[in-house]
């Protein structure tokens, strides 16, 4: 974490506090004149990691409010940009913040236009800090601290002066609808009870007047003053300090409220520089007066910061995404061990159970012999019952056709691959490979045509070749081993009934059907 370091300005010197978990100690003050700068550049030096914040606590600090009609962007940029040249000209340092819309007519927006109104007392400083390359935060002033935190000093009021007194004198801040209107600073000689009573009964009488004539509070309202002061001085405080008619006074507890923001160090009296740093960097105001140019190395180490936080979460993003792989592995590798042991186990009990099995003297030969013959048995368990159903679809679609007698062999028939070569060539020089044995199966069947075709060859041939057309696929192959007609090459197919004798019954035929498995 960046060490953090204000610089407490108050017109001519710079005061260096640091603050470190709520507690603001001092580091070392720094005159205006040439020793001063001199010491103040090697204390810049001396703080490498540290993060800058000036807090100006001067009385040249002017206020003007303002409404400006209700724009947005760069258009509002430029209108603030030009209201500020023309209330603050000749100073960098200056602002505009904005205290809302008013609630009727155009709805304009009220804003406090606020400047260091002598930058030539803080501008050698800066010049210092930008040669030394240290981040600058911001440039503050004790009023933006307090409209900053206003709310954590006193709450549940509308309108009120608030009066604190510090190192460089007494400042009186007034706040209307919680934000901050107006803020001047005095100055003390002694720093004493009397005179911070004195100054503080008279500067708000000065400021209840000025207010009035501004017409920031109405006539004939009182306007409620709290002065934050140690509780060990309330008592003298509250005898010297008397209320009138148009303002009343009440005393806060410096002590108590140090305690509720936290703030660690000690208050032994009533000045609040303390806890004007404390809340400076625990509560950061969002304006502030420094140029763009005076913050580049902030802005630089802000992106080193994020560049840095954004390496630091994709490696504790790799960091994750690595032990949930290795956890995953650890899984995978317990997964295994088991699966191993588990198949070491069923390896063992399959062995046990071959061992239990009786002993068989085969030799490997005799084993491959014996599980040919059983695929050779597989093939012929289908047995006829295929080529029986194919013959009898086909004879029950020509149901003409008498069956006489079925004659039926299976067989064992050697095949060999020959091919076609010429004589000389590698094909021809090559050995017959002999291939597996195949099952034939031969169903010879014996039928009858009808005897109204005794009378009629033509019929009888286109009935018979029908018949083998319907049984003829392309794993069953059909040949006629007698025709009911005597074909032969030359000879018509007539009857002379003076040639042939009348036949004496009903024309038979016989065809062969062959399939191999």
């Amino acid at each position: 974490m960046a060490d953090k370091r204000i610089l407490a300005f108050n017109g001519t010197s710079i005061t260096a506090l640091r603050w470190q978990s709520g507690l603001v100690t001092t580091d070392q003050l720094f005159g205006a004149d040439a020793l001063g700068q001199e010491a103040f550049s090697a204390y810049l030096d001396s703080a490498k990691d540290s993060l800058f914040y000036v807090l100006a606590d001067v009385s040249e600090e002017g206020f003007q409010l303002e409404t400006i009609p209700y724009v947005q962007g760069s258009d509002r940029d430029a209108l603030i940009k030009r209201r500020l040249g023309q209330f603050f000209f000749g100073t960098p340092y200056s602002l505009g913040l904005s205290l809302g819309r008013q609630k009727d007519g155009r709805r304009d927006e009220s804003v406090l236009f606020a400047a260091l109104t002598r930058p030539e007392s803080l501008t050698p400083w800066l010049e210092l800090i930008q040669k030394s390359a240290r981040p600058l935060v911001g440039i503050y002033s004790v009023p933006l601290v307090l409209a900053e935190n206003a709310q954590q000093l006193v709450s549940g009021h509308q309108q009120f002066l608030l009066v604190t007194m510090a190192a460089n004198g007494l400042r009186h801040t007034f706040f209307s609808g919680g934000k901050i209107q107006f803020s001047r600073l005095s100055q003390l000689t002694s720093h004493n009870q009397e005179e911070f009573a004195l100054t503080c009964v008279r500067e708000a009488t000065r400021t209840h007047q000025y207010l009035l004539g501004q017409r920031m509070i109405a006539r004939n309202t009182t306007m409620q003053t709290f002065v934050l002061a140690h509780p060990d001085n309330h008592i003298a405080l509250r005898a010297a300090i008397a209320d009138t008619d148009r303002i009343s006074f009440e005393l806060l507890d410096l002590v108590s409220l140090a305690k509720k923001v936290k703030l660690k160090t000690p208050t032994p009296d009533s000045h609040c520089d303390a806890l004007f740093a404390h809340q400076l960097v625990t509560h950061t105001p969002k304006a502030q007066f420094a140029p763009a140019i005076d913050r580049k190395q902030y802005r630089l180490t802000q992106i080193r910061f994020g560049l840095r936080a954004a390496a630091f979460a994709i490696l504790f993003g790799c960091l994750l995404f690595a032990a949930r792989i290795g956890m995953q592995w650890k899984d995978l590798q317990e997964n295994a061990v088991v699966t191993n042991s588990q198949a070491a186990a069923d390896n063992k009990r399959h062995a046990a159970l071959i061992d239990e099995l009786p002993k068989i003297k085969l030799t490997p030969d005799n084993l491959r012999a014996v599980i040919a013959r059983y695929q050779e048995l597989t093939q012929r368990s289908g047995g006829m019952t295929p080529l029986l159903a194919h013959l009898s679809a086909a004879l029950e679609a020509m149901p003409t056709i008498t069956l006489q007698r079925l004659e039926w062999n299976m067989g064992k028939v050697a095949s060999t691959q020959a091919q076609s070569s010429p004589v000389g060539s590698p094909a021809a020089k090559a050995p017959l490979v002999a291939t597996q044995p195949q099952v034939t199966t031969t169903l010879l069947v014996v039928a009858r045509l009808p005897i109204s075709t005794a009378l009629d060859q033509r019929l009888q041939l286109e009935t018979v070749d029908a018949l083998v057309a319907r049984l003829r696929t392309d794993s069953i192959q059909v040949s006629i081993v007698k025709s009911p007609v005597d074909i032969e090459s030359g000879k018509a197919l007539k009857r002379n009934s003076a040639e042939t004798a009348r036949p004496t019954g009903p024309p038979e035929f016989t065809i062969q059907l062959t399939t191999s498995l």
